[in-house]
């Protein structure tokens, strides 16, 4: 059997490729400009869906596919704010070159607070807050819109 999967492979190795190497910590889905944190958490599954949610999320900001972004927004926020006012303010707002989930705390069973470190082409980073909420068997993120100051404590720590 092993020197099948090598017969398999040995292709891939001719022509410059490696052979995949699986996600980490079963997440199931990788981009190179997002990534988790090696001391992550996420032994259980709904800790692996929020980081997959979270990397295709962000991958999609860094992209500037407002489309999927809009997707995972919370749905009473995609009711008050129209995907065309949504893909005004969030669409080239974002700078980040790459992101990192770094920490993942759980203030309430069906509330997350990630804490996500964004790099930026000159080498420096900060670290920012994300909120989701998992609602009918998904992770939603929680937009804060950035056009008007915050209204109270909560979207200042947020934005």
């Amino acid at each position: 059997m092993k020197n099948y999967l090598f017969l398999l492979s040995f292709p891939l190795l001719l022509l410059g490729g490696s052979p995949a190497t699986p996600p980490p910590s079963g997440v199931g889905v990788q981009f190179p400009d997002v990534n988790l944190s090696r001391d992550l958490n996420l032994s259980d599954p709904k800790r692996r869906a929020l980081a997959e949610s979270f990397l295709r999320y962000w991958h999609a900001r860094e992209k500037g596919d407002t489309n999927t972004t809009y997707s995972y927004e919370l749905p009473y926020q995609r009711y008050i704010t129209p995907y065309h006012i949504y893909s005004k303010e969030v669409g080239g707002l974002y700078y980040g070159v790459k992101t990192e989930l770094r920490e993942i705390s759980f203030p309430d069973r069906n509330v997350a607070i990630i804490v996500r470190r964004v790099y930026y082409s000159d080498g420096s980073f900060y670290d920012k807050k994300d909120k989701w909420i998992f609602s009918h068997g998904r992770w939603y993120h929680k937009y804060y819109q950035t056009v008007f100051p915050p209204n109270n404590g909560e979207e200042m720590e947020f934005q």
